[in-house]
Order: structure tokens, then C-alpha cells, then sequence
């Protein structure tokens, strides 16, 4: 949204409006801005997400794993969970075939990785926190 629409959202000038948004950028309470691509114009991309056990809970261990994930540009979030696993990790694929190398290269040839559980992603039902932000409604 450009400042103008976030003004006429927050009744506000668009001059104030930059102003703030610079000031929350300074301060760090944003600290990102980014675009969403459209997913109909790249065509179809499949979305898997890996639940990890690791085989021992070490440091190192869950060194050489994070290095791991950070280091494969597929890996869109890779999250250090409580629970039944021990990392929640969502790859962004161009297809099954690609999914299967990278399970044979980066799981199963790493000794610290114990078991995975894959999921496919059917359908994004909300992403990213996406949307617009309405300042007139009272819900």
C-alpha cells in the first residue's frame, strides 16, 4: 500500500503517515517490508513441510542442522519446535522429484537426522499474515 492509502486507512496526511512508519523503522517495530508474489503467475510450486526429529539433542548437532537448512535456498521457514518434533521446516519446490533429492542429500545422508514426516501442502488457507488492515471496522 503507499503511504496515501495507509493515511486515508488511519485518517491521517500522507506526510505524517511516511513520518511514522520511518519512526517505527527506527525504532524496530518494523522490520521488514517485502513483496508477495502472486503464485498464479509463477505457475504451480509445491510447498512440503517436514517435521524433523533429530537423532540426539546436542548443540552441535542442532548446529550442523541449522547450518544445514539455512544454507538450501528451498527452505522458505525453518522453526525449532517443542513437541513431537524438533523442527517444523517448509520447503518452496518446484516439484515431488525435487523434494525426494533433497530428502536423499540433506536427511538421509545426515546422521543426525532420526526420522521426517512430509506434508504436502494442498491449499493456503492464510499465509504470511497477508492482508489488509481495515481501521474502520469494530470487529
Amino acid at each position: 500500500m503507499t503511504y496515501a492509502e495507509i493515511a486515508g486507512l488511519a485518517a491521517v496526511s500522507p506526510s505524517s503517515c511516511r513520518r511514522r512508519i520511518e519512526a517505527l523503522r527506527r525504532h524496530g517495530v518494523i522490520i521488514a517490508d517485502v513483496a508477495v508474489i502472486n503464485p498464479e503467475i509463477l505457475g504451480p510450486r509445491l510447498k512440503v513441510i517436514a517435521l524433523v526429529t533429530l537423532e540426539r539433542d546436542t548443540p552441535d548437532g542442532h548446529d550442523a542442522f541449522r547450518r544445514a537448512m539455512t544454507a538450501l535456498p528451498q527452505v522458505a521457514h525453518c522453526h525449532f519446535v517443542a513437541g513431537g518434533c524438533d523442527y517444523f521446516v517448509q520447503f518452496d519446490l518446484e516439484s515431488m522429484d525435487q523434494y525426494d533429492r533433497l530428502l536423499e542429500r540433506h536427511f538421509t545422508a545426515m546422521p543426525i537426522v532420526k526420522r521426517v514426516e512430509s506434508m504436502v501442502v494442498l491449499k493456503d488457507v492464510k499465509s504470511g499474515g497477508i492482508g489488509r488492515i481495515d481501521f474502520g471496522s469494530d470487529r
